[in-house]
């Protein structure tokens, strides 16, 4: 009596596993590690807009200053005009000097609103919020 029958033994299907999983193991610490510099990427780009947002802020401060001297200058050349004590020549030149420092004053506040953007940008809040500041939501 002969018997005949096949006999089916999964001797690589351990190996195929193992390897499987290795290879998984691999992708997922690619993946982490991609995790990791992302995040340290949006840290320093945080960091970044926040120190260019300071800096901002500190020369819109000078601008305002800038502005209140002018003005006061403004202020001292009329009285010195009104009196009779000079001509128009200083009163002009303050005039300009304060249309200039208002001028400054403008562009540093562009500046800053800028910075501010960049840094609501950095820090996630417009993808987070744009909806609700754009249509009142």
């Amino acid at each position: 009596m002969m018997a005949m029958g096949t006999l089916k033994v999964p001797l690589f299907k351990e190996a195929a596993l193992r390897g499987d999983s290795d290879v998984a193991r691999a992708q997922l610490e690619g993946v982490e590690r991609q995790l990791a510099d992302l995040r340290t990427k949006i840290d320093q780009q945080v960091r970044a807009a926040r120190m260019d947002a300071d800096a901002a802020r500190k020369l819109l401060d000078v601008a305002r200053s800038n502005v209140a001297l002018a003005k006061q200058a403004l202020s001292d050349e009329t009285d010195r005009y009104t009196s009779g004590i000079d001509d128009t020549l200083p009163l002009v030149r303050a005039q300009s000097e304060l249309a200039a420092a208002e001028t400054n004053l403008v562009q540093s506040l562009y500046q800053y609103n800028l910075t501010k953007l960049a840094l609501a940008r950095s820090a996630g809040v417009i993808e987070l919020q744009y909806r609700s500041y754009l249509f009142g939501k």
